[in-house]
Order: structure tokens, then C-alpha cells, then sequence
């Protein structure tokens, strides 16, 4: 299986998540956030980069701490609460600088 496969699966698999905890408004940040995944891999120039692949991992991997830091399974103190949400807005800054990068 291709690794775009997986990421896709993976894309799948943490909406469910997401819908499992009852975190809804989170699904129409996910919905945008694959449509730009999808656009992005629809594009020639990015798809013969040498580290696609590498990018596409980073995105899923920024969903799933999404999940992980908003999901209602676990119940983190106070104090982790708000480092694990600064954590969340670096890798958010992190990938907003990255995709930007790539789209110009």
C-alpha cells in the first residue's frame, strides 16, 4: 500500500475520532484541512518534490495531536492543558509556514 494510502486512511481514520469524542466543530476544520491535502497532491510540481511524502506525514501527524490534545478521552491537568495547546499552535504555525511555503 502507498504511503499516500495510508495517509488517507489516516485522514479517515481520525475524523472518526473526532466524531467518536463528539468534538463536531473540529470536522469542518478536518474537511478544509484534507481538501487542502488533496489539492496539494493533485499538484504536479508538489507531487515530484522529494519530500512530499515527508510533508503529507507532517499534516497527518499534526491532525492526530490535534486529536490527541482536544479529544475528550483523556483528561489532562490544567497545567498540561495549556502546554499542550501552546504545543499545538507552534506545530500550527509550523505547518501554516510550511504550506505556504509549498504553495508559492
Amino acid at each position: 500500500m502507498s504511503a499516500l494510502k495510508l495517509q488517507r486512511i489516516a485522514f479517515l481514520l481520525l475524523a472518526a475520532v473526532f466524531v467518536f469524542c463528539k468534538v463536531y466543530i473540529l470536522l469542518a476544520y478536518v474537511s478544509v484541512y484534507y481538501l487542502s491535502f488533496e489539492y496539494l497532491n493533485s499538484n504536479r510540481k508538489y507531487s515530484q518534490m522529494n519530500s512530499h511524502s515527508i510533508y503529507n506525514w507532517l499534516y497527518v501527524t499534526y491532525l492526530a495531536f490535534i486529536v490527541f490534545v482536544r479529544s475528550t478521552i483523556f483528561h489532562f491537568s490544567e497545567e498540561a492543558d495549556y502546554h499542550l495547546n501552546t504545543a499545538e499552535h507552534l506545530f500550527f504555525m509550523f505547518i501554516i509556514c510550511q504550506t505556504v511555503l509549498i504553495y508559492l
